[in-house]
């Protein structure tokens, strides 16, 4: 049976995110919510509706995630001006040390992913995957 470039996307995809969260496990965390706590540590101060935008999901999917980070001890909600839609998102001191995790969990799959492999074959593949990217739109 020929494979395509589903069955290859679809296999890496499985493989990576059943790595990445039998690590994240320990920190109470799954994938999706490792990818947003990362994101608010970057851009603190962020509202609900910038990262349910960025995300591409409703804006009540984003309050379910942000519960669930809110209720680990991760992120804190500020509602600035007593707007709860403007609320802003600001990562805890806990939230920082499991992003320090999260970020090291993701390098260290990075780098297994991509072992063997060398600059050279890194640069091309970052090249292809780009193309696909532009094409996929």
């Amino acid at each position: 049976m020929e494979r395509d470039m589903n069955d290859y996307f679809r296999e890496i995809t499985q493989n990576f995110y059943a790595c990445v969260e039998s690590k994240l496990e320990k920190y109470g965390l799954v994938k999706g919510q490792a990818q947003l706590l990362l994101i608010i540590k970057d851009n603190e101060g962020s509202t609900q509706k910038d990262l349910a935008n960025y995300f591409n999901v409703r804006y009540s999917s984003m309050s379910e995630r942000l519960s669930k980070l809110e209720a680990l001890g991760f992120i804190e909600r500020v509602h600035e001006d007593g707007n709860l839609k403007n609320n802003k998102i600001y990562i805890t001191k806990e939230g920082k040390t499991a992003a320090t995790q999260c970020r090291r969990i993701l390098k260290d799959v990075n780098d297994k992913l991509l072992k063997g492999l060398t600059k050279k074959d890194i640069s091309t593949f970052e090249t292809t995957l780009n193309k696909i990217l532009i094409n996929s739109k």
